[in-house]
């Protein structure tokens, strides 16, 4: 078990030596300081609309409050900058959650594996069928 914990630490650090890795927290920090009024601003129009949501469709602004925020909201992240850290994040979750299914094919073939979609791709050991609490049951 160390050897598995030895080896996600070794990844971690591979990880954080990529230069996507590091092209996504320069990327962070600048859209937080260059884009800061516009997370203000959509910020307080989700406020908004979720004090709206809360009454209903029938509340009266909720039209115009709905519209503002995706407006905002489709403004804000369909910027160059943030179309760019989705898809780098979007590479390293790939990344991540490859090694993490690799690692836990090495601690038992038989854990049930989700694909990007949440659904269950590997049912080996699952022969009661049973599903408590979020996970399937691994009696034999």
């Amino acid at each position: 078990m160390t050897d598995l914990l030895l080896l996600a630490y070794d990844y971690l650090d591979y990880l954080r030596s990529l230069d996507n890795y590091q092209t996504y927290l320069k990327l962070n920090k600048s859209i937080k300081e260059t884009y800061k009024s516009e997370f203000d601003e959509l910020n307080k129009a989700k406020t908004s609309f979720e004090a709206v949501l809360e009454v209903g469709r029938h509340h009266p602004d909720f039209k115009d409050v709905s519209k503002t925020y995706s407006n905002l909201s489709k403004e804000l992240y369909s910027k160059p900058d943030l179309l760019k850290q989705v898809k780098i994040n979007q590479e390293l979750e790939s990344r991540v959650n490859t090694f993490l299914k690799d690692l836990t094919n090495l601690i038992s073939k038989n854990i049930p594996i989700l694909n990007e979609l949440g659904i269950i791709t590997n049912k080996g050991g699952v022969s009661c069928g049973c599903w408590a609490d979020g996970f399937y049951c691994l009696l034999p």
